[in-house]
């Protein structure tokens, strides 16, 4: 099983529960910077590519088969869903094309 890590500095967190997306001292320094006002920094890096998170032509299309608006009474969600994955697909044929 892979472990999870610290979406912030990449400490192992494994052993925290699942809903956890934070180490312990990175969600301190979170609350730290919250409770003083300052704005807080992304813990999310932007250098993250596709191949980082698994995401493919493939993936997007079975994506975009779960959340179609016909799966899901058209609702407004699945539309928005729907309509956002088409526009990541068409990125990542971009992307591939050069």
């Amino acid at each position: 099983m892979m472990g999870r890590h610290c979406r912030s500095c990449g400490t192992d967190i494994s052993l925290r529960p699942p809903k956890h997306f934070l180490c312990a001292r990175c969600y301190g320094d979170a609350a730290r910077r919250l409770a003083t006002g300052e704005r807080p920094t992304p813990a999310i890096s932007n250098n993250i590519s596709c191949d980082d998170v698994g995401l493919n032509d493939e993936r997007v299309m079975q994506l975009i088969r779960l959340s179609h608006p016909d799966k899901h009474n058209n609702s407004s969600d699945a539309n928005d869903a729907t309509r956002w994955l088409i526009e990541c697909r068409g990125k990542l044929k971009e992307i591939a094309n050069g």
